[in-house]
């Protein structure tokens, strides 16, 4: 039985070993960055999803791995995909293709193919605070986050912090409010994974983080089993005074239209649930359950763009 490690990426925590079952790349940046194969042991990974991506670990093939990106841009196995693939076929994929990926999907991906890629490394932001516009970078760590913060890892619970995350997540809701009806839950789960980036891990608004992130990662599943593969993506620039992803836009995945009463109504209980499992994580504080039960209501007002 093969031995299996334990490895970071995308903020999960990810078993690496020889369980898919395909032969290991020799000298590629696969080899040096992830060793070797990963098995994703968490639901969000769909079997078509794992025999695809085995299909590209054996080809190296461009054509094999840009069917694996359109149809799964927010994997967190993009990284192993885009590290599979010697420099030839890595020129190969399609600029619409690229700036269909994810933020978090991408966070494992090495400085080089980025570069190689034609994406500013660590997909470098511009965020407004209070004081302005500034471009400054924090984080760090493990995951290699530095992109801009709403709120630091040391910032304490107060109503300036506070009303920095209500802002961002109503601006969220104001851009998807242009979005057409059927992109408009891939916009919200894009926007929600924004903000989730954004957020600490650590300190005292870890809580927030910890339930965005986890209502982006839902969403992105219920887009995935409702997504209408006729529709093409909907590419929506960023305002000049919305935090920025990138300057090259944001492209977002349809819904079946006839499922449309359907999925918004399951979106609407997964942000129901995020607003109670924030309030629930505020324990016996009773400062905290005050701060909290303000972003559990911005949250919640973030439903009507799923009104069908």
């Amino acid at each position: 039985m093969a031995k299996h490690t334990k490895s970071r990426l995308l903020g999960k925590r990810l078993v690496v070993g020889a369980a898919l079952g395909t032969a290991p790349l020799a000298g590629g940046f696969a080899d040096r960055a992830l060793g070797d194969q990963p098995m994703i042991a968490s639901p969000s990974v769909e079997v078509g999803e794992r025999s695809l991506y085995q299909q590209v670990r054996a080809s190296r093939d461009a054509g094999v791995a840009i069917r694996f990106l359109r149809a799964y841009p927010d994997s967190p196995l993009v990284p192993h995909v885009l590290l599979s693939l010697p420099a030839g076929e890595l020129s190969r994929l399609p600029r619409e293709v690229i700036d269909s990926l994810s933020i978090e999907a991408l966070h494992g991906v090495p400085v080089q193919i980025q570069l190689q890629l034609g994406i500013p490394p660590q997909h470098a932001r511009i965020t407004r605070s209070t004081k302005g516009v500034s471009d400054g970078y924090s984080g760090g760590g493990t995951d290699r986050d530095i992109t801009p913060k709403i709120v630091s890892a040391s910032a304490p619970l107060s109503q300036q912090n506070t009303l920095l995350i209500l802002r961002a997540v109503e601006e969220s809701s104001d851009r998807c409010s242009g979005v057409p009806d059927i992109y408009k839950l891939d916009c919200l789960r894009s926007e929600f994974e924004r903000i989730a980036q954004d957020l600490p891990k650590t300190g005292e608004y870890a809580p927030v983080q910890k339930t965005i992130a986890r209502a982006a990662r839902d969403l992105s599943r219920l887009v995935r089993s409702n997504r209408d593969t006729t529709k093409p993506r909907a590419v929506v620039q960023q305002s000049t005074t919305a935090p920025r992803q990138s300057s090259r836009g944001r492209s977002f995945r349809a819904v079946q239209e006839p499922k449309l009463q359907q999925t918004n109504a399951a979106a609407r209980a997964i942000v129901d649930e995020a607003s109670t499992r924030l309030l629930r994580s505020a324990g016996n504080s009773v400062k905290r359950r005050a701060h909290f039960q303000e972003v559990a209501q911005v949250l919640n007002s973030s439903k009507v763009l799923l009104r069908s």
